[in-house]
Parts: C-alpha cells; sequence; structure tokens
C-alpha cells in the first residue's frame, strides 16, 4: 500500500512497498529519493548465496547444459510501513529504509540514509545513518521566532520604501548602466 497526500511534489522518487509507506500532505521530494519498506535479501549469507543462485538459474546465456537443482525457499522480507509526516522536505540522494516515522514539517539533508528511527516534528536530520540534528524553529514552536525585533524590522521596511520612492522618481536618462 502507497499513499500520498494531497499537493505533494516527488521528484525522481523509487518507492519500492511490501508492506506500507505514507507519504503526508504538500510533502517536497527532490531527485534520486529511495524509500523501501522491506529488506530484500537474507542477512545470511549461505541463504543470500542460495537466493542469488534460484534469482540467476534462468539467465541466459548458459555455457553447459547442466540444469541445476531447483532451490525453492520462502523469500519473504522483514517489512515495516514507513510514515512521512505532512510538510515534509526531502533532499536529493536521500534514502529511506523500513520502519521510519518522520514527523511533520521535517527536513531530511541530501545524501542522507535513513535506517531506523522515530523522528518528531519539525526536526531537522542528517548523515549515514541519520540522526536527529536538531529542532526546527518554526511560526508554531519558537518565542524566538516570534519575537524579532519589531522596530528593526519597521525601520527596515520604511528604508526599503524610501529606496523604492526615490528609485521611481528617477527618469530613464538618469539610470546608470
Amino acid at each position: 500500500l502507497i499513499e500520498i497526500g494531497e499537493r505533494a511534489v516527488l521528484g525522481d522518487v523509487k518507492i519500492i512497498s511490501r508492506n506500507k509507506i505514507i507519504i503526508g500532505k504538500r510533502a517536497l521530494m527532490s531527485w534520486n529519493v529511495f524509500i523501501q519498506d522491506f529488506d530484500p535479501h537474507p542477512k545470511e549469507p549461505s541463504l543470500r548465496a542460495q537466493q542469488m543462485i534460484q534469482m540467476t538459474e534462468n539467465f541466459f546465456p548458459r555455457w553447459d547444459q547442466h540444469q541445476p537443482k531447483r532451490i525453492t525457499l520462502d523469500w519473504s522480507a522483514p517489512s515495516r510501513a514507513i510514515i512521512i509526516g505532512d510538510d515534509c522536505w526531502i533532499g536529493a540522494n536521500v534514502t529511506i529504509l523500513k520502519g521510519v516515522e518522520i514527523g511533520n514539517g521535517c527536513i531530511i539533508a541530501a545524501g542522507s540514509v535513513v535506517t531506523s528511527g522515530i523522528f518528531p516534528d519539525n526536526s531537522l536530520i542528517a548523515g549515514n545513518p541519520a540522526k536527529l540534528i536538531k529542532e526546527l524553529l518554526t511560526t508554531a514552536n519558537s518565542t524566538a521566532y516570534n519575537n524579532y525585533d519589531k522596530r528593526s524590522f519597521k525601520k527596515a521596511v520604511q528604508k526599503l520604501n524610501a529606496m523604492s520612492a526615490a528609485a521611481a522618481i528617477l527618469t530613464d536618462d538618469q539610470w546608470i548602466t
């Protein structure tokens, strides 16, 4: 099952699911993002070897007439759902693997490999393996963000307005090119 929320923008994204992947509303994903909710190959080397034999026994060209003994094993892979919250931004070359839960408003830095974890809302996530770097300041969670210096802001706006007014009085031949 793959669910993609409304107004989500997925660049060059590859999604492979045997369980469930939920992508929230307004999610933004860059190019070369890979999301997979299961492990496709066994960790045990001998089982992996048997899997490769089974996968390749019908490859061509065949150089001999020998028919290998057919190995039939159950390749059901461990899987866990992936949940990506609303308003998340996933950078380029990010890999997200089984069982990861990403809260609303998170940013995953380019090149990150998210192998496990439950990340809270408004987190900056980065690295290989990815980890929580910091909580992002938002209008909802930060008094510092909400208590900006209103006087300095007002002065900056007045200065820009004054510059715009001065520029509007200049004629075309007064502009320096």
